[in-house]
């Protein structure tokens, strides 16, 4: 399944942020938690962080206890594909993943509160340890693109920040790693 979305961080309080989207017509859907350990494989350094940079992830995804995965993302130019894996305990995803030869790189844990309306759906991201972000995902890729999506967000007084291809684990990544760089 491919998806269209975009990721930036914003730089005002969530309940600014809210506002906003309510002013133009988003409605609140629900919130929620999510717990993403990454994966990567040691000998062929797929999932790796290559100079900084992580291309494509494979996550144990844990919702709000009654929603378990296993999530593979790969990224191009044209947006996301995405492979999910639904699974029963996350201990044993876990666990078949490093028997596997895979080994835990991080995990990442967040507070969404999801907006939508007809055409977007919005989600504002609380991320431990990193900040405040939106993600903003297209209901229906027809004349979408990502330079719509990033035009739309920079109409929005959210006062967002320049990047809008943010991967909030390499982000988390680098900050972790930035001691062992120097």
């Amino acid at each position: 399944m491919s998806e269209l979305e975009i990721t930036c961080q914003v730089f005002k309080d969530i309940l600014k942020i809210k506002e906003e989207l309510e002013r133009r017509g988003f409605s609140y859907k629900k919130e929620f938690w999510i717990d993403d350990t990454y994966f990567y494989n040691k000998q062929t350094k797929k999932f790796s962080v290559k100079e900084g940079k992580l291309t494509d992830s494979l996550v144990v995804r844990y919702v709000n206890e009654n929603d378990k995965k296993i999530i593979c993302k790969k990224y191009d130019s044209t947006g996301i594909e995405k492979s999910v894996l639904r699974v029963e305990d996350i201990q044993e995803a876990e666990k078949h993943l490093l028997l596997l030869g895979f080994e835990k790189m991080l995990t990442l844990k967040y507070k969404n509160y999801m907006y939508e309306n007809e055409e977007y759906i919005v989600y504002i991201q609380e991320v431990k340890d990193l900040g405040v972000f939106i993600e903003l995902e297209a209901k229906n890729q027809n004349n979408k693109t990502i330079d719509g999506l990033i035009k739309f967000i920079k109409t929005m007084d959210l006062q967002a920040g320049t990047e809008f291809n943010i991967r909030k684990a390499e982000l988390l990544y680098n900050k972790l790693n930035q001691n062992s760089l120097k």
